[in-house]
């Protein structure tokens, strides 16, 4: 119980000092532990702006990585692209030309065609072919604005 003075209780006010002082212990206890723990693995306080930095220089890599495989996933892409619109002209062209019985016409060689029409509009793209699929890249390329 606290004591009195002329018919004050003083219980409340000293409960309430004793544990203010105890939260500031606490909150003392937790930055001695919290410096320790950053000598433990290394980092200083004089390290932090250094360390803020480093950390935005490697989210600022980070983001560029993750552009740089977008742009990349879209180079293939337009590139399968470009291949597939060749390969659809191929097909047409192929269609406006008369067969010849020279080697007969059967099921074989159509699928041999295709095959030799994918693989040719294939290589085609990845070697350039029409630019359709750099105009599709140089279109929707991710660029980083760090």
């Amino acid at each position: 119980m606290g004591f009195s003075i002329s018919g004050s209780d003083f219980s409340s006010v000293s409960r309430g000092a004793l544990q203010g002082a105890n939260m500031q212990k606490e909150a003392d206890k937790a930055e001695k532990f919290s410096d320790e723990l950053n000598k433990a693995i290394g980092k200083d306080k004089s390290e932090d702006k250094t360390t803020s930095e480093k950390t935005d220089k490697e989210k600022e890599k980070a983001n560029q990585e993750a552009i740089d495989q977008k742009n990349k996933e879209l180079k293939e892409a337009s590139i399968k692209f470009e291949a597939f619109f060749l390969n659809q002209v191929m097909k047409g062209m192929r269609d406006t030309v008369e067969r010849s019985d020279l080697f007969g016409d059967s099921f074989e060689m159509d699928i041999y065609e295709d095959m030799l029409d994918e693989a040719l509009t294939e290589k085609a793209a990845e070697t350039g072919g029409v630019g359709l699929a750099d105009m599709i890249y140089e279109e929707h390329k991710f660029e980083y604005e760090g």
